[in-house]
């Protein structure tokens, strides 16, 4: 009741990257006239979509494929998404958020946990700790 009296939408769990060193991102621009790849780099995940740096913008709404692959943790993840934004962070690089087309399942999350693919430790993408 307290959310739509202040129209406040809770946000979904992002967990940040880990930094695998064996970690391969790639996006297929599917709505090219030939199918590019782009490489990235993970941000961040949730279940229902991520965020990536890239060294090229996308257009908003475009259809992509994200392939996920750290062969030292047994990690072949593909996923269809959609662009949402793309912003420019610095001269040739862009954080991009994209959206999935359904949830990834619990499973494939835990499992890129346990690959060390994203973070375990106590400090998520959204939580701000302040001593007190």
């Amino acid at each position: 009741m307290t959310d739509a009296y202040w129209n406040y939408t809770t946000r979904k769990p992002r967990h940040r990257a880990a930094g695998s060193d064996g970690l391969r991102v790639e996006i297929c621009r599917i709505a090219t006239e030939t199918a590019a790849l782009v490489r990235a780099e993970l941000v961040d995940l949730s279940r229902e979509g991520l965020q990536l740096h890239t060294t090229m913008s996308l257009p908003d709404g475009e259809p992509i494929i994200v392939h996920i692959v750290d062969k030292p943790a047994c990690i072949d993840l593909t996923m269809s998404a959609a662009v949402r934004w793309c912003r420019s962070e610095q001269e040739g690089r862009w954080l991009i958020g994209c959206q999935s087309d359904g949830p990834l399942p619990w499973e494939t999350l835990g499992e890129l946990f346990l690959g060390e693919i994203l973070a375990t430790d106590a400090h998520s993408v959204d939580r701000v700790v302040t001593d007190s």
